[in-house]
């Protein structure tokens, strides 16, 4: 069964959540997991990957969005995409995603991001539902400005 971490975010923009999305995939990749990034569309997975290349002076992540035929995991072990098919080799999915499906029980751990926008709550909420109508008792994390 999947384990399911919600991080409720306080703020409501857009570039904020990548922006924290960014940093739990660099915690996820100090563990030396393999992370797929799963995006709404061809647009917001560009956007992820340029802001993985942007979001740290300090900080190298080897990513690449996934085209067609796949990616090495061993060359770029976060993969960037928004149709979820990497379940049997990526560890992690952090969700980017406006809605929760079968394909996401398919990860060990799913990581869900919700702004403080209005839409993205609702939607976050309808996605908590659906893991707890799974079975899953998702983690829920507040984190604040400071964090």
């Amino acid at each position: 069964m999947s384990r399911v971490d919600f991080y409720i975010l306080d703020q409501g923009s857009t570039k904020g959540k990548l922006q924290f999305a960014c940093r739990i995939v660099q915690k996820i990749r100090d563990l030396n997991l393999r992370v797929l990034v799963g995006t709404e569309d061809v647009a917001s997975s560009q956007t992820m990957d340029r802001m993985l290349w942007t979001f740290r002076q300090d900080s190298f992540i080897p990513h690449a969005i996934i085209p067609e035929g796949g990616l090495s995991w061993e060359d770029y072990p976060v993969q960037i995409s928004h149709v979820l098919h990497c379940h049997d080799r990526a560890s992690v999915l952090v969700s980017l995603r406006g809605r929760a499906g079968e394909e996401n029980l398919k990860y060990e751990r799913v990581v869900e991001l919700v702004s403080n926008d209005r839409g993205d709550r609702d939607s976050g909420r309808a996605r908590y539902r659906y893991y707890r109508d799974q079975g899953i008792e998702p983690v829920t994390h507040a984190i604040g400005r400071g964090q």
